[in-house]
């Protein structure tokens, strides 16, 4: 397989031939867009980089950040659906009710599911062919531990397709609304029909015996690349990683984000800067983490804002290309959290799921993408044969072989065999390059 650590003939890939990739991206996606409206919500509002006009990413001058990313690509692709008229839509099961708090718009849909209860919701889809084709929606929810989100492209025949956003990681009362595209999660096997989707239905399912809610806003149809995409994301960067992972990961030639607590950096079981120096030349990409003490919703919006700023100066002054992308500690976030994170940096997150969690490539909310739990081989593998049949985006995660959230260095080394042997069907990037790919939009093309 010729994938991202590769060159044209065979050769590892550099992190100045990586670099190269991304400023090609960059300028493949800006052509691509070229024309398109901004202010339209019924066609693309991406824009891309500094080539369309608009403003660059980075601008050394200042730590944050040029433009809000959040802002910027928060209704990319077609409307499908904008809940203005909820005739459209019958409860199967549940309750569903208008809300106005809204994402877009006047209104939300706003889901019930009472004393353990899940809720179904479907509309007409009018035979509609949806072999390339991502669907994304806004979603808010105040009890988010509870439940987890599926929407279904029902045939004719009444097989379907369950695209899922397995787990939401957003923690606390400070509640934020977000953009998901759930990846494929499964289908009914060879029966199902893609090409004439006759229902498309949003399903709630409530994980708890008590009362759960979401409200959806702002559902848009989005293309699917040529390939499927897979990041291969280890937190900390510790020392273990280098030691045992690197290796691995070498002999395959694929590159890895790696997050990384500056605080932590030389210290104990951690990478020394010359190590995270050598992985990044290597074309591993690092970008910035919190602490492993403290979760950024248990701080304030001011504490935030300072630790995120240090952490990134940290980043700048030891010359890593990734500090635009960051990983929040344990996952966890809320409104505060995006606000803070949207003035550092571009691209991060995460909802974390132990079940296969993917996103279509075009369509996620920049900071709060969803990942896959890196702790178990079958599991990893289907992520990589969904993102490969599908199209779409999966994010594995690792920390430590000798963690329960981690697989072992052998089931690893049998996972990239199973993504080597996929193909030209994946590609393997890191975020920096997910970011240049997502910023593409509505333009369905992949990299050269």
């Amino acid at each position: 397989m010729i994938a991202i650590g590769y060159d044209g003939i065979g050769m590892r890939q550099t992190a100045s031939n990586r670099r190269q990739f991304l400023a090609g991206t960059a300028a493949a996606a800006a052509l691509g867009l070229a024309g398109c409206s901004m202010g339209s919500s019924d066609t693309t509002t991406n824009s891309t980089s500094p080539g369309d006009g608009q403003t660059p990413d980075v601008n050394e001058d200042t730590l944050e950040t040029t433009y809000k990313s959040r802002e910027r690509y928060a209704h990319p692709g077609t409307s499908f659906d904008d809940f203005e008229d909820l005739s459209k839509w019958t409860a199967l099961t549940g309750d569903v009710e208008s809300n106005d708090t809204s994402f877009a718009g006047s209104q939300s849909a706003k889901l019930l599911g009472e004393n353990g209860s899940n809720t179904l919701i479907e509309r007409a889809a009018d035979s509609r062919d949806f072999s390339d084709t991502e669907l994304s929606m806004a979603v808010r929810t105040t009890t988010p531990s509870k439940i987890a989100v599926n929407v279904r492209l029902v045939d004719p025949f009444g097989n379907q397709m369950v695209r899922s956003l397995r787990r939401i990681s957003q923690d606390g009362d400070d509640v934020a609304w977000f953009r998901t595209a759930p990846g494929t999660f499964s289908t009914s096997g060879d029966a199902f029909d893609i090409t004439q989707i006759e229902r498309v239905q949003v399903h709630m399912l409530n994980a708890t015996t008590t009362d759960a809610t979401i409200s959806l806003d702002d559902m848009r149809t989005h293309p699917k690349p040529d390939k499927g995409y897979i990041v291969l994301s280890w937190d900390d960067s510790r020392r273990s990683y280098y030691e045992d992972g690197a290796p691995i990961n070498d002999e395959f030639g694929f590159n890895v984000t790696m997050a990384t607590a500056p605080r932590l950096v030389g210290g104990g079981n951690f990478m020394s800067v010359g190590q995270l120096k050598e992985r990044e030349e290597a074309g591993d990409d690092i970008c910035t983490h919190g602490s492993l003490a403290t979760n950024y919703t248990e701080e304030s919006g001011e504490e935030i804002r300072e630790t995120m700023a240090q952490n990134k100066q940290w980043l700048r002054n030891q010359g890593f290309d990734g500090a635009n992308a960051i990983v929040y500690p344990g996952n966890n976030y809320n409104a505060t959290v995006l606000s803070e994170a949207s003035k550092y940096h571009y691209i991060g997150g995460m909802n974390a799921s132990g079940s296969v969690n993917t996103t279509g490539l075009y369509s996620f909310d920049p900071l709060v993408l969803p990942r896959t739990i890196g702790n178990d081989l079958s599991t990893a593998k289907e992520v990589v044969d969904n993102v490969a049949e599908f199209k779409e985006c999966g994010i594995l995660n690792f920390h430590d072989f000798s963690l329960n959230n981690t697989m072992t260095a052998g089931e690893y080394e049998q996972l990239l065999q199973h993504i080597d042997e996929t193909g030209d069907a994946i590609e393997v990037i890191t975020l920096d390059e997910l970011w240049e790919l997502r910023k593409q939009g509505e333009n369905g093309s992949s990299p050269a």
